[in-house]
């Protein structure tokens, strides 16, 4: 029985209170002509397939930039599933996309209003029913067809135009929504749009049941936050800029990613942020130091369990390339201060017990000695054996007396033999901390004509150690814990990657490096010093810790949540094609292998340094991210750093893509259409152009669209990508012919209208 309404006769009463719902005014709803159906033959005329035509619905006309109806969508009450997932919308079978407008706001798309692109027709008739220019989008990736931006757009104004992307709020939460509007921004931005967005509230109320939050509801679009009583003023109260950022240049000396501070634990987020403002350095200099000293004082008292059968220790091997003069010195001293202090603390409360046991040792060595000479000196057979046998006992017990080990946390430009004798006296862990780089010398053979590694890349991976001093036994370190923080200068990163030593027995291929901008030249004079309150908290943190594992007795075991053994597993597949022969870290392989295990021992950092307990092993999700991030980081840097030792020349089918892709001015693209455009002569096969996209998608030149879901069987869809804005600029393509290493400004950036919703990875 249909009822009136004002609606209108042709709408039921639950489709009624649909569009009720969702803020649209009867006289837009009655423009666009919304229907209800209840017989399977008015669907069937249209063209729906026999599967989609459920009764009853609300069947809704699509209407195009020019006015005409240009398709439906129908959405039936009781919807159907596929392959698990609800079809809230049914589109006919075999439609191309359009540009979706209200009939009452299609006078608005060349004008000068901001205009609205959002998802779905109902959202855009809520926008109209309030006065706002509206587009939809059928889908969030729906605005392109076959790598191609739809000819819609033609009707529609861009150019110096504001432009509102206003998708519902699982973009906030939804990585793959989210890529979808990062591609949107970029296709807007391209076309001389300024682009901006709605920064959704945490929680925004879902008028469905005002009770709920989004962590209830995580759909709440446009027209639910207008029907829950907001008005125009409170929707463009959320709208921010969107923020662009500028990808890293394809040349010789890339402008590297920024070191991720927002990833680290906000006591050492502070000292890093503050220590480089004080000492007028970047933090991609505090930033990696912050973790050697993490590892410094964590290295060998704890563990990770990765999976069954993978355990990593929390030792690094840190390298910050910086050049003479750039107070790094200061840095060190700042930052592993707290572990001296913790070193210092430990041997004043060892030194008791070790003055007690090695004078014991001493008198039992001793009474050895004297029982050993007067067993020898007698003459008498039997009386001989009797002391024999107590020089025996003698010597057992001076044997069974041990000296607790020295609490040593820290050793400078040691040899590789000393450092070995120090990992066996001070329990198996070692921080190697210097300004300078000279350990690189010693290693390789400063003071012998043999260059020595073992106790590097065994103090690396955690394997026995076998030290050999003369006139004793020798003494094996079953598990040592080496941790290397070294300052090194650009030119000695470029000659020890021609150390075929080095690079053969995989010594480079264990460090993480960073490459920090150098502000020599640029620097303020009388910046702020580091607030008291900050040193403090960070030395207090970072000391109780050194001292509370160096006290334990055992190790400790760390393992993965559920959630972030996921975000782990996620990265570890998309690391694993890049290390092929033609991947982006081909060139780089040894070094990628070893990723995975370095962001396994950053998490486990990041853990202990965090607000729960040690006792608490179980790492969590956010604190995953926050490792790949900083991961991320390193792996841009670490593609940097070896490319000056020239070690990798696997940008080269990047750049020559990007070229191409200028030349004729291609905004969008499918990989299928690209490879034809190209030619098989330098990308003869697909996976070998996707590497290059992937270098470029990962350096921020292009973007991936979220592939749209499967409706039906066939060969799916070319993935699609869109092209960053900066590409066709008059500077794209200059080289940036400044020296590695060299002094350069600060860059400028838009933190401050940057949320955690914006963070990238690098």
């Amino acid at each position: 029985m249909v009822t009136s309404s004002p609606y209108g006769l042709s709408i039921f009463p639950p489709h009624a209170d649909l569009l009720a719902s969702s803020a649209i005014k009867p006289d837009v709803a009655r423009a666009r002509g919304y229907v209800s159906v209840d017989t399977k033959v008015r669907l069937a005329d249209l063209g729906f397939a026999e599967g989609q035509r459920r009764t009853p619905g609300l069947l809704i006309p699509l209407h195009s930039t020019t006015g005409e109806v240009a398709g439906y969508q129908y959405r039936p009450d009781d919807p159907r599933e596929v392959e698990g997932r609800v079809v809230k919308y049914e589109s006919l079978p075999g439609s191309t996309p359009v540009l979706d407008v209200s009939p009452t706001a299609r006078p608005w798309l060349r004008g000068s209003r901001p205009l609205w692109v959002t998802e779905g027709s109902r959202k855009v008739d809520a926008l109209a029913s309030v006065g706002l220019a509206a587009i939809g989008l059928l889908g969030v990736s729906s605005w392109t067809s076959q790598g191609v931006a739809l000819a819609d757009w033609r009707d529609v104004l861009l150019r110096g135009r504001e432009v509102v992307i206003a998708f519902d709020s699982d973009v906030m939460t939804k990585v793959s929504v989210r890529e979808a509007l990062d591609a949107l921004a970029h296709y807007l931005a391209g076309k001389g749009a300024r682009v901006r967005r709605i920064n959704w509230p945490r929680s925004p109320q879902s008028p469905r049941n005002p009770q709920k939050s989004e962590v209830d509801d995580p759909k709440v679009g446009v027209d639910d936050y207008l029907a829950a009583d907001h008005s125009v003023h409170d929707l463009e109260a959320l709208v921010v800029d969107y923020v662009i950022a500028a990808p890293t240049p394809l040349t010789k000396a890339p402008t590297l990613p920024d070191f991720p501070t927002n990833a680290l634990p906000a006591w050492v987020a502070d000292m890093v942020t503050t220590l480089a403002e004080a000492t007028q350095t970047d933090p991609g200099m505090s930033g990696p130091l912050a973790l050697g000293a993490l590892g410094a004082a964590a290295g060998g008292r704890v563990e990770v369990e990765v999976r069954p059968g993978w355990v990593e220790p929390t030792n690094l091997f840190v390298a910050v390339a910086s050049a003479p003069g750039t107070r790094k010195s200061a840095v060190f001293r700042e930052l592993f201060a707290p572990i001296q202090r913790a070193e210092a603390d430990l041997l004043a409360e060892a030194r008791p017990a070790m003055l007690e046991r090695q004078t014991e040792r001493d008198v039992a060595d001793r009474a050895a000695e004297l029982a050993r000479k007067k067993a020898g000196a007698e003459l008498d057979r039997t009386r001989r054996e009797e002391l024999l046998a107590e020089a025996i006992a003698a010597a057992d017990h001076a044997a069974s007396v041990s000296v607790p080990p020295l609490p040593r946390l820290l050793a400078d430009d040691v040899t590789p033999e000393a450092a070995a004798s120090l990992l066996a006296e001070c329990g198996g862990r070692l921080a190697i901390v210097s300004a300078e780089a000279g350990i690189f010398d010693t290693l390789a053979g400063r003071y012998s004509t043999v260059p020595n590694l073992d106790v590097a890349l065994k103090g690396h991976a955690g394997d026995t150690l076998r030290v050999d001093r003369r006139g004793r036994p020798p003494e094996y370190v079953e598990h040592p814990a080496l941790t290397m923080v070294l300052a090194v200068q650009p030119s000695v990163l470029r000659g020890i990657g021609g150390n075929g030593t080095f690079a053969g027995r995989g010594l480079l291929a264990r460090f993480l490096y960073a490459l920090p901008p150098n502000r020599v030249g640029f620097r303020r004079v009388a910046p702020d010093p580091v607030p008291d309150d900050v040193r403090r908290q960070y030395a207090e943190n970072l000391g109780a810790t050194a001292r509370l594992l160096a006290h334990r007795g055992e190790v400790v075991v760390l393992r993965l949540g559920d959630a972030a053994e996921a975000i782990f597993r996620a990265e570890e597949e998309r690391l694993e094609p890049l290390l092929g022969p033609a991947g982006r870290l081909g060139g780089i392989a040894e070094w990628g292998s070893k990723l995975m295990g370095a962001i396994a021992r950053i998490a486990a950092l990041l853990h202990l340094a965090g607000p729960g307990p040690v006792a608490d092993g179980v790492i969590n999700a956010e604190t995953m991210k926050d490792a790949v991030a900083i991961g991320r980081y390193f792996t841009a840097h670490a593609l940097a750093t070896f490319e000056a030792m020239g070690a990798d020349a696997s940008l080269d089918d990047a750049r020559h893509v990007l070229q191409h892709l200028r030349r004729r001015s291609v905004e969008a693209f499918t990989v299928r259409a690209l490879l034809t455009d190209l030619g098989r002569g330098r990308f003869p096969t697909v996976e070998k152009l996707t590497e290059a996209l992937t270098t470029l998608d990962d350096l921020g030149w292009i973007t991936r669209l979220p592939a749209p879901p499967r409706t039906g069987r066939g060969r799916p869809p070319s993935p699609t990508y869109i092209v960053h804005p900066a590409t066709f600029a008059d500077t794209a393509d200059s080289a940036d012919l400044v020296e590695w290493g060299a002094a350069r400004p600060p860059r400028t950036t838009s933190a401050d209208t940057a949320d955690s919703a914006d963070r990238g990875a690098a």
